[in-house]
């Protein structure tokens, strides 16, 4: 008895519209709510359906700088950093590696993102910047910087 209220609304007053299209549109709008639930209980079958999760590579790094700066000082302290022409290397005329030096790279050049599936993390790179610039008169192949007005190196 004491539940008894759980089942019973109480309005102080009771209205009626007599309106013909105020009530179709009341029962389109409910018969439309029973559809969408009908469908998405029991046709779709949601709750049935297996959905493999797809993740991505993500670029995220929290490490500590003491433990990082005695990582490279390790690094530096190798043989390929001390002594690195010991590790030249000629294939071929065309294919030569030469000259390797260790350098610290900035925090945000030590790795990069490269789609949604991959880190590149760069191990060896050897960046070159060139000034082209035509050639003045008086300038040769035997003295490439001859004629120039800016220091050239030989």
């Amino acid at each position: 008895e004491n539940v008894a209220w759980l089942g019973k609304v109480r309005f102080p007053a009771s209205v009626a519209v007599h309106n013909l299209r105020l009530a179709i549109l009341l029962r389109l709008l409910q018969a439309a709510i029973i559809v969408a639930l009908v469908y998405a209980v029991f046709i779709s079958r949601i709750w049935i359906s297996l959905e493999e999760p797809v993740g991505y590579v993500t670029k995220w790094v929290d490490q500590d700088a003491a433990e990082y700066d005695a990582a490279v000082q390790s690094d530096f302290a190798k043989p390929f950093c001390t002594d690195p022409t010991a590790f030249d290397y000629v294939y071929n005329d065309a294919w030569k590696y030469r000259g390797y030096e260790c350098t610290e790279m900035p925090a945000f050049d030590r790795f990069r993102k490269e789609g949604d599936d991959l880190v590149y993390i760069p191990l060896s790179f050897r960046e070159r910047q060139y000034k082209l610039r035509p050639a003045p008169a008086g300038a040769s192949k035997a003295s490439p910087c001859a004629g120039l007005v800016e220091s050239c190196l030989e």
